[in-house]
């Protein structure tokens, strides 16, 4: 295990090789020191100082008194004394030389310590470039999660847009269907009036579909002006300070419609005289044409049965297509209180186009 930490440290080329060679070199030193100290020191041991080592005598004094002959009080000759001072200073030496490499190493230490805090530095700047990296790609994410937030909300204006139109459809296959029953309807009255005055059914039934045909083209017209008003009934959701103008606009606009089914009425009064006095003109031509004109007028009301079965199927159609959009409506948007407001304007615009259908009607129950 010490083998393969060794080999990790040989092997790395960052800071800790170099911690690890400056420990080591430090660890050299000491070891190097002991093993002087042991080699040159005295056998009684190395002394403190150098006064305990001129002390090793026996005395306090470090000099020592010799005698004439050269030898001291104690016995000890010149050359011995000599010879202890120096392993004295020699000793001395390599303490200072031992306290000498004791400042090395702690320089080195130093060093090593001053590494690894660059080091930790290095890391610490390391850790800051790869954090501002996770910033950027945070918020890289961040603007396209914002860009997919934005293609959601057009794609839910769009399926919207689609719903108002199916609405819109939806509306026109109904009123045409109410038309084409009301036409049935007409037109079997017409057949019951042509058994009874038998003289005049050619002229009824010719003028009485060119009058169906041009009432229904002026109520396609009113249902177009419907589907516009709808549509600016719509838009008063995403304007609340000219919100009010536009209602009143909307309402002199159905006023003006009031008033354009009121003439319309009127004159198909007045036509309906004018075919009158025509009809009593042409009594005497009918009655050779009898037979043909029953027929016709059965085929006719055959034909606007048929038209108006087609135009139910429509009408189902129309409303499924309704339903699933108004799940999709109502999974993607929860404004519920806007969506209501505008209905209720959709629902006074609706009423409005009600009133001028049933006062087209009460001009075809009279025709």
């Amino acid at each position: 295990e010490g083998g393969g930490s060794l080999g990790a440290c040989l092997s790395d080329t960052g800071p800790r090789r170099r911690m690890w060679i400056t420990a080591t070199a430090a660890c050299g030193v000491l070891v190097c020191c002991a093993v002087l100290a042991s080699t040159y020191a005295p056998p009684g041991g190395l002394p403190s100082d150098l006064d305990s080592l001129a002390g090793l005598g026996g005395g306090g004094d470090p000099r020592v008194v010799l005698d004439s002959g050269g030898y001291s009080l104690d016995g000890k000759s010149e050359a011995e004394i000599s010879s202890t001072e120096n392993r004295m200073l020699d000793a001395a030496k390599v303490r200072a030389r031992a306290e000498e490499h004791h400042v090395q190493a702690l320089k080195l230490q130093g060093n090593s310590k001053e590494d690894a805090l660059k080091a930790e530095l290095l890391s610490k700047k390391a850790a800051l470039k790869e954090a501002a990296a996770r910033t950027k790609r945070a918020k890289s994410k961040e603007e396209k999660a914002a860009a997919l937030v934005r293609k959601l909300k057009e794609e839910r204006r769009k399926h919207k847009d689609n719903s108002s139109k199916d609405q819109s459809k939806e509306h026109d296959a109904k009123k045409n269907i109410g038309e084409l029953r009301t036409e049935a309807k007409a037109l079997r009255d017409k057949e019951g009036e042509e058994e009874q005055q038998e003289e005049s059914v050619e002229g009824t039934v010719s003028n009485a579909k060119q009058e169906i045909d041009r009432l229904k083209r002026h109520a396609d017209t009113l249902s177009d002006e419907a589907g516009t008003l709808h549509s600016k009934a719509r838009g008063l959701m995403r304007g609340s300070r000219d919100r009010t103008e536009r209602a009143r606009r909307l309402d002199e606009l159905a006023g003006d419609k009031e008033r354009e089914v009121r003439e319309m009425r009127g004159k198909v009064e007045a036509s309906l005289q004018e075919r009158k006095a025509a009809l009593e003109d042409r009594e005497a031509d009918a009655k050779r044409e009898e037979a043909l004109d029953k027929r016709g007028a059965k085929e006719a009301s055959k034909e606007a049965e048929a038209e108006a079965a087609k135009a139910t199927e429509e009408l189902k159609e129309a409303k499924k297509e309704k339903v699933v959009a108004m799940q999709q409506l109502r999974r993607q948007d929860q404004e519920g209180s806007l969506a209501a407001d505008a209905e209720r304007e959709v629902e006074k615009d609706v009423a409005k186009v009600e009133r001028a259908k049933r006062a087209l009607k009460r001009v075809e129950e009279k025709f």
